[in-house]
Order: structure tokens, then sequence, then C-alpha cells
């Protein structure tokens, strides 16, 4: 069975003189076929959803937005990488299953810090 990330991205359309760019969010699903990602085009809502956080099947992840993870993270903007990475650490500690957190709580925690670290270029 195949398993599909589900990403909500903002396009640039590369029109010169474009004042709305960016543009979206647009779905988009990416898949592994033999090593090589693919990634298909979806729509601006995913298919019989009008919703950001759809029912998928289990094999699905979504992916969210800098926004999204900051409202995880409980911040209205990007810090320092030395606070972010201190913060994740805290959520981390706190949600953990081993620690009486739930399992998605902790994947949430997990996927913003994923998002928050290619804005910011942190490592942990």
């Amino acid at each position: 069975m195949k398993k599909y990330t589900y990403r909500s991205e903002y396009i640039k359309c590369g029109k010169k003189d474009c004042k709305s760019c960016p543009h979206g969010p647009y779905w988009y699903r990416y898949y592994r076929e033999a090593k090589k990602l693919h990634k298909q085009y979806v729509g601006k809502c995913l298919p019989g959803n009008d919703t950001r956080t759809p029912d998928l099947p289990h094999t699905c992840r979504i992916v969210i937005t800098l926004s999204d993870a900051l409202d995880v993270f409980g911040l209205k903007a990007l810090c320092n990488g030395r606070e972010m990475r201190d913060r994740f650490n805290m959520l981390a500690r706190l949600h953990h299953p081993h620690e009486s957190g739930s399992n998605q709580r902790i994947k949430d925690v997990n996927l913003a810090w994923e998002i928050i670290q290619r804005f910011i270029g942190v490592k942990h």
C-alpha cells in the first residue's frame, strides 16, 4: 500500500508584476515509487472535504503551514533558533506518551518542529 503525504503549499506564479503572490494554499500529494518522489496536485481542498484537517486514511500525513506550527508552539511569531529549540524540548517532554501525553499531540509537536526548522534553519 502506498503511503501518501498531503501538504498545503503556497505557490509563486512567476509573473514579474504579480501583486498577489504567493497564491494558495493548494494541496499536493507526495508519494514514492521505486525510490523516486512524486508530487501530484490535488486542488484547493482535499477531495470530499472542505476543511483544513480532513479525515484521511491511516497511511496519510498532513503537513501544516508555518502559522499552524507556531500555533502548536503557542507563539505568534518566530523567535531565535535557541528559543525555538527550547520551546520544542519543553513541549516534547510535556506531551511525550511515556510521560502520560498523547500520541497525536506529540505527532503534532514533531510535525510543527519540522516546519519551523525549515524556516529558521535549525537542526535539533
